[in-house]
């Protein structure tokens, strides 16, 4: 049985390719380490650590514990890490 893709999300996903939200998340095994990420379905993509190993110019920015450096980089920033999320 092949193994499903947190990109392969049944139609009509309110949190699919055409709606991935920001927010700040953290973990169980690590409660206190707060870091942006993007929900894609019922998951949640580390944006800074997928920032970082795509070699995005907006990493830093991605690899902080709230939104607001990213927020206060501009629309430009913004538009440019959405447009480079995962589209399935």
């Amino acid at each position: 049985m092949p193994e499903q893709s947190p990109l392969d999300l049944a139609e009509g996903d309110l949190f699919g390719p055409h709606n991935l939200p920001y927010g700040v998340f953290s973990t169980a095994d690590e409660p206190e380490r707060r870091r942006v990420g993007v929900r894609i379905g019922g998951h949640v993509l580390d944006a800074g650590a997928a920032a970082l190993a795509l070699g995005s110019p907006y990493a830093a920015l991605l690899a902080r514990p709230t939104l607001n450096p990213l927020l206060a980089a501009g629309r430009t920033a913004c538009a440019t890490c959405a447009a480079r999320s995962p589209r399935g």
